[in-house]
């Protein structure tokens, strides 16, 4: 099978293997045609995505004294400046009527936060949900804690239902531990295979 080209985010073109797409499709179509054809069910998407702080943008040159030599110098955002040590993991479900009931976490490494920062995400109403002390990202430690947060907002809109989990292939996804929280809150997981 021919790989198929795709562009990346800096416009450069990388291969797709064409046989592992068609594996996981086809995986992906048994799963659905065969284990949960007479079943009732859906389907969440879980995904994390770093949050960056929204700082107002320094613009210009700023003169800057260097022993006794005025140099001029353009003034940066600096990562430490726009990093917040928090992580969205979203949840998006096929199902358009859960959508709303379906919890927003975000991940927070309390020490990175400042005390206006931990008081908004304290405010934050649902479908927002703030994890505090949780390290400020999915871990095999803290994956038990979101997976049951999900479980009990969807059984709470619509009752008990059959979840079939789509995730990314993160390492702290499939280690046993993680394994075992899955099975735990009776979720079917459909494993997204990860770029190479």
């Amino acid at each position: 099978m021919g790989p198929l080209a795709a562009r990346s985010g800096g416009g450069q073109r990388r291969q797709i293997p064409v046989g592992q797409v068609l594996i996981f499709l086809r995986w992906a179509a048994w799963l659905y045609r065969v284990v949960l054809r007479d079943r009732d069910y859906v389907t969440i998407n879980l995904d994390e995505s770093p949050v960056e702080r929204c700082i107002a943008r320094r613009r210009g040159w700023a003169l800057q004294e260097e022993r006794g030599a005025r140099c001029p110098l353009h003034e940066g955002i600096s990562t430490r400046e726009s990093r917040s040590h928090v992580t969205l993991v979203s949840c998006i479900s096929s199902l358009p009527e859960l959508q709303p009931a379906l919890p927003q976490m975000l991940i927070a490494r309390d020490r990175g936060l400042n005390r206006r920062e931990k008081e908004m995400l304290r405010a934050a109403l649902r479908p927002v949900e703030w994890l505090p002390e949780q390290g400020g990202w999915v871990t095999a430690a803290n994956i038990d804690l979101v997976l049951g947060r999900l479980r009990a907002r969807v059984t709470e809109a619509i009752g008990p239902v059959e979840l079939v989990l789509a995730l990314d292939c993160a390492t702290q996804r499939l280690g046993v531990a993680a394994l075992r929280s899955m099975a735990r809150h009776k979720f079917i997981v459909l494993l997204i295979p990860a770029r190479q």
